[in-house]
């Protein structure tokens, strides 16, 4: 099952599994943090696996990096 996150997306929707829904909830990441590191990330990643990593700095959490794992 997924869930839809909010977001300002315009190219792509983002859909949570449970467990991400989870992760981010136990992590107290907010869906702002994920939108913002898949439209303006550091870094991407293509792997073989058909998923695409985006790097992104979080200021909130003292620059730490956040990975968005977005499979399609």
């Amino acid at each position: 099952d997924c869930v839809t996150g909010e977001g300002i997306l315009t190219e792509m929707q983002l859909a949570y599994t449970v467990h991400a829904r989870d992760m981010l909830n136990e992590r107290r990441i907010p869906d702002e943090w994920i939108v913002r590191a898949v439209e303006s990330p550091l870094r991407t990643e293509n792997h073989d696996d058909g998923t695409t990593h985006y790097l992104a700095n979080v200021p909130e959490r003292g620059g730490r990096v956040l990975r968005v794992v977005v499979s399609t």
